[in-house]
C-alpha cells in the first residue's frame, strides 16, 4: 500500500505544500543476493539443459569406443530427441550397416572355402579313377579291355571339363562387374532346342516340350546363358526321371515362366533351399550315383537371379520335381506371346 501525502496551504501564498513520508533506503545486502539469485538460476538452467546432452554423448562415445573394439553388435541409446540423440541414431544406423556387411563378408568367405574343399574333393575323384585306368591300361594286353580303359579315362576327362566349365561360369556371374549382354531373345524357341537336344541325349525316356512351334516368347537375356541354364534344368531332370520329362511355359504381362517336371523321386522339401548350393547332392534317390558335378543347379539359379529373375523347386504333378524358372519381361513391348 502506497504512503498517503499531506496538502498544506502555505500562509499569504496561493500555493499548497505536499508533504509525504521519507521512503526507506533499500538495504544493501539485497543486491548480492539478487544477482546470486539471477546466476544460479541461470546455471540451473543451464545444468537441466546440458546434462542429458552430456549423458548422451558419454554413452555415444563409450559405444564408439566398443564398436571400435570389434563389438559389432553394440549400440549406442538413443537418450534425448536433440541434435545427440539424432547423431546417435545416425550412429547405430551406420553400425547396423557395417556388421550387415561383415557378416555378409564372413559368409561370403566361408562359402567360397567351402567350395574350393568341395571342388578339391570333386576333382580328386575322377583324377583317382583315371589313374587306376591308366595303370590297367598300360598292364593290359586285350584289345576290348584296353578299350573299355580308354573310354572310362575319356569319360573322367569329359567329366572335368564339365566341372571347370560350370565353376568358370559360376565365378563369372559371382563378379558383378561382369556386364551381361542382353539381347531379345525368344525364349520359347531356345527351349524347344533345348528340348530337342535332351531327347536326342536321352533316347530312353520322353522328352516333351508343351510350346507349340508357332509361339513366340521375346525376352531380354544373353543367351549363351539362358541356354545353360535351361540345360542345365532338363540335364537335371533327364537325370533322375523315371520315364518323363516336360517342359512348360506360362507367359504373362510383366513375367514369364518356364516350369521343367520329373516324375523321379522328387526333392524332399526340407531339402529345397540346399539343393541349390554348390557342390551339392542329396542322400538317397538324387545322389552321386545319378552323375553330374552338383554345379548346375547353383548355376541355373545364379543365371535366373542375374537376370532378375529367381529359380525355385516345387513338387510336380507327375510325381516328382518341378523346377520353377521366372523372369521378368524386362520392359519389352507386348504381354502375351505372339504367334
Amino acid at each position: 500500500m502506497a504512503p498517503r501525502s499531506l496538502l498544506v496551504r502555505v500562509p499569504d501564498q496561493p500555493l499548497v505544500a505536499v508533504i509525504q513520508p521519507a521512503m526507506p533506503t533499500p538495504s544493501l545486502w539485497r543486491i548480492p543476493v539478487l544477482a546470486l539469485s539471477m546466476v544460479g538460476g541461470l546455471g540451473l538452467a543451464v545444468l537441466v539443459t546440458l546434462l542429458p546432452l552430456q549423458r548422451q554423448m558419454t554413452a555415444l562415445s563409450d559405444s564408439a569406443t566398443r564398436f571400435g573394439r570389434g563389438e559389432l553388435a553394440v549400440r549406442a541409446a538413443v537418450q534425448t530427441r536433440d541434435a545427440a540423440g539424432e547423431v546417435a541414431a545416425t550412429f547405430n544406423e551406420m553400425a547396423e550397416r557395417v556388421e550387415r556387411l561383415v557378416h555378409d563378408r564372413d559368409r561370403l568367405l566361408r562359402a567360397r572355402e567351402e567350395l574350393l574343399l568341395a571342388v578339391a574333393h570333386e576333382l580328386r575323384t575322377p583324377l583317382a579313377r583315371m589313374r587306376f585306368a591308366i595303370e590297367l591300361l598300360a598292364e593290359s594286353e586285350d584289345a576290348a579291355d584296353r578299350e573299355r580303359q580308354r573310354l572310362e579315362v575319356e569319360g573322367d576327362i569329359v567329366e572335368l571339363e564339365e566341372l571347370v566349365s560350370e565353376l568358370l561360369t559360376f565365378a563369372s556371374l559371382e563378379d558383378d562387374r561382369r556386364p551381361l549382354q542382353r539381347l531379345p531373345l525368344d525364349l520359347a524357341a531356345l527351349a524347344r532346342a533345348e528340348c530337342a537336344a535332351a531327347a536326342r541325349l536321352r533316347p530312353e525316356i520322353q522328352v516333351v516340350c508343351l510350346i507349340e512351334d508357332e509361339v513366340v516368347v521375346d525376352v531380354l537375356a544373353e543367351e549363351r546363358l539362358m541356354a545353360r541354364a535351361l540345360r542345365n534344368l532338363l540335364s537335371n531332370a533327364a537325370r533322375y526321371t523315371r520315364s518323363k520329362v516336360r517342359l512348360r511355359l506360362e507367359a504373362g504381362p510383366a513375367q514369364l515362366r518356364l516350369l521343367v517336371e520329373d516324375d523321379g523321386p522328387g526333392v524332399p522339401e526340407a531339402e529345397r533351399a540346399r539343393i541349390f548350393e554348390p557342390m551339392v547332392r542329396l542322400d538317397g534317390a538324387r545322389s552321386r550315383d545319378a552323375g553330374g558335378v552338383g554345379m548346375g543347379l547353383a548355376l541355373a539359379r545364379r543365371i535366373a537371379r542375374s537376370h532378375g529373375g529367381e529359380l525355385q523347386v516345387q513338387g510336380s504333378e507327375l510325381g516328382g520335381a518341378c523346377f520353377v524358372l521366372d523372369l521378368p519381361r524386362s520392359g519389352l513391348a507386348g504381354g502375351s506371346p505372339r504367334v
